[in-house]
């Protein structure tokens, strides 16, 4: 699995809105600003985020959008999943064939960064933002290096 910039994109928003949680609703004139990203993107992206449940908005001249749960509550995994809504998996392509071998080691992968990116929630982030330390996980096997690990 790779991040698109379309999900880093999603992920930078959500950071946004986790810091600004409790405050006030942003914008996405604000966000888009910010970021350089264009106003009908962002809509995109948070048509998509907003259909997960991972925002709401407030309509209005005060209005812009919140997050829909604690940000420890939602993970990174979270965010990528909302904004894949529907995307082609590698379940769907044929097996049987030379690129077989290949495509499980892909799908082994994917599911590998999937379940790291679950362990990390908005708030993980924004705490290790605030303190300027980074927070370790859990290691999954032979992604830090570990060579004797297993990859089923």
């Amino acid at each position: 699995m790779i991040l698109s910039s379309k999900d880093r994109y999603g992920i930078i928003a959500m950071f946004d809105l986790a810091a600004q949680q409790g405050e006030r609703p942003v914008p996405l004139v604000e966000l888009s600003q910010k970021h350089n990203i264009s106003v009908s993107y962002l809509e995109q992206l948070f048509a998509q985020l907003r259909r997960a449940g991972l925002v709401k908005s407030r309509r209005g001249p005060t209005g812009g959008y919140f997050l829909g749960r604690d940000p420890s509550e939602i993970t990174i995994n979270d965010v990528v999943k909302a904004i894949r809504y529907g995307e082609e998996s590698f379940s769907e392509f044929p097996r049987g064939d030379a690129a077989s071998e290949g495509i499980k080691l892909w799908e082994n992968f994917s599911h590998r960064m999937h379940r790291m990116l679950d362990e990390i929630s908005l708030s993980d982030v924004l705490r290790s933002i605030e303190t300027g330390q980074i927070v370790h996980y859990p290691s999954t096997g032979d992604v830090h290096g570990d060579k004797s690990a297993k990859l089923n």
